[in-house]
């Protein structure tokens, strides 16, 4: 399956996302996916739409989220072992400006206990949040296997799967070919792409805890600048793409 760039957006479509309430969960099958940075590719893509954004990082161990935006009182750790934390981040997410996105992080041992709380996650639907969970994947067969059990749980129409593209060499066929790629689109299921970022660039940020605002405020090399213009004008793109699918 060979990726194709993303369609120009036009201006009026960033007008019809404005007008969402979102709310984005950040999922997936294991560590070392490509969640924590897709969880900060798309905080920084909500923020430069919407000047702001709210984030719940339910890692506390790693609390990757939280560590990029240190320096902000944007990100607040939930300690997802604890069934209070979990009315806590309900709370939370009732708590915040409507016309606020929210980002909410899982690690990927949540599994279990977040298909549990499901049905309490869309009651946010009620209060007009539109409840987004992007599956980010590596192809791999446990990812494959383990979105197939999350279908279970999520109604697919209310899923994005996110391939990571980190890998210019990634093989796409073991996804392309699947029948659980088949089920998930019949089904309603989106997809989408996280453009490549070069390693070196990807480590520095990790390195530094830079967020990408941080990032492009700091002495990064000229090339490595032009590097994060890149991705963030391709990241910006998919996401306004995959926005356009679901909500037109």
């Amino acid at each position: 399956m060979k990726k194709e760039p993303a369609n120009h957006i036009s201006i009026d479509i960033e007008t019809n996302i404005l007008g969402l309430t979102i709310l984005a969960v950040v999922d997936g099958e294991k560590g070392g996916v490509g969640k924590s940075f897709f969880a900060r590719a798309i905080s920084d893509f909500l923020i430069t739409l919407f000047g702001r954004f709210r984030g719940l990082d339910f890692d506390e161990s790693n609390a990757n989220l939280a560590r990029f935006y240190h320096d902000t009182n944007m990100v607040d750790t939930i300690e997802w072992q604890k069934p209070a934390e979990w009315e806590r981040a309900y709370d939370l997410i009732l708590d915040t400006d409507p016309r606020t996105p929210i980002v909410i992080d899982f690690p990927a041992q949540i599994r279990k206990t977040a298909a549990t709380e499901w049905n309490r996650f869309l009651s946010n639907e009620e209060n007009g949040r539109n409840v987004l969970v992007f599956w980010v994947m590596y192809p791999s067969y446990d990812s494959i296997n383990s979105l197939r059990h999350r279908m279970s749980v999520v109604d697919p129409a209310k899923m994005v799967v996110m391939i990571n593209l980190r890998d210019s060499n990634i093989d796409l066929s073991l996804w392309s070919d699947s029948a659980t790629r088949r089920e998930f689109l019949e089904r309603g299921g989106t997809e989408g792409y996280v453009p490549r970022l070069p390693e070196s660039l990807a480590l520095r940020l990790e390195n530094e805890d830079l967020s990408f605002a941080a990032a492009r405020a700091s002495d990064l090399r000229p090339y490595h600048k032009r590097d994060l213009q890149v991705f963030t004008q391709e990241f910006r793109a998919e996401i306004l793409s995959v926005l356009k699918k679901i909500h037109g």
